[in-house]
């Protein structure tokens, strides 16, 4: 930390990501940064101290403690990694193969929502080896998570997000949409955004609800296979079966 100091009043500035936690930057990047006034209060947030004592001092002053923490403005440029050490306890994120749907339903509830994105996505996906996923946990790792410097996390979540990255890649289709381009009533498509991954579980369980937990278990990317699959298998037969009728009709025209 390195401390500025006007009138009398001292302000302690993080040197860098070590010495922010993921709470504090997250509720920092929570609030609004269009006037300088708001600006004011991000930073004054992520130094721990009130916006209106920033205002108090002068613009040169200010704009000290902005540059000194430049490093927040800028992109995590951390490598991936699958694992961190987190209050103690060695964590993990999931490979492709074993990230389960049940997973990738909460992170996009999470992402939804908005609030303290970042905690509560790592407190799904991160977590000790051998460990299950279980939903009830999630509060409290949450604050766990919260309460950890940014430098500890920055791993986990370039390995996480670039494994989102690949996922969204290699089943593309699979995210472009209901309907896949054909045509879609307003009323399906207003029921597909409302239900979305609970129309699928249900479907995949035979809507029988004792089982939808277990069809949460599935590895997320055997459930996008399938689902990649039954939809080229739909376009392949409604091809197969367009070609099939047009034949039909051309050997109508020969035989009249």
């Amino acid at each position: 930390m390195t401390s500025f100091e006007y009138g009398g009043t001292v302000v302690r500035v993080p040197d860098h990501w070590g010495e922010l936690t993921l709470g504090d930057y997250e509720e920092a990047m929570s609030l609004p940064r269009a006037t300088l006034r708001e600006r004011v209060a991000v930073v004054a947030r992520l130094c721990g101290t009130e916006a209106a004592t920033l205002l108090t001092w002068p613009a040169e002053a200010f704009a000290m403690v902005a540059e000194h923490l430049s490093f927040v403005w800028g992109d995590f440029e951390t490598p991936p990694s699958p694992r961190a050490r987190i209050g103690g306890l060695e964590c993990f994120v999931n490979t492709q193969d074993a990230l389960t749907l049940g997973e990738w339903v909460d992170v996009e509830q999470v992402q939804r929502e908005g609030s303290h994105p970042i905690a509560r996505i790592l407190a799904i996906v991160c977590r000790p080896a051998g460990e299950q996923y279980d939903s009830a946990r999630n509060a409290e790792r949450a604050a766990l998570f919260s309460a950890t410097p940014v430098a500890e996390v920055q791993g986990v979540l370039a390995f996480f997000f670039a494994l989102v990255a690949k996922i969204r890649e290699d089943f593309r289709p699979v995210f472009a949409g209901a309907g896949g381009g054909e045509l879609c009533a307003p009323q399906y498509a207003a029921f597909a955004g409302r239900w979305g991954w609970y129309q699928i579980i249900d479907e995949l369980a035979e809507h029988r609800l004792l089982d939808f937990d277990r069809v949460a278990a599935l590895p997320a990317a055997a459930v996008f296979t399938h689902l990649l699959y039954g939809r080229e298998r739909r376009a392949a037969e409604k091809a197969q079966q367009a070609l099939e009728r047009a034949l039909a009709k051309q050997r109508g025209h020969a035989d009249s």
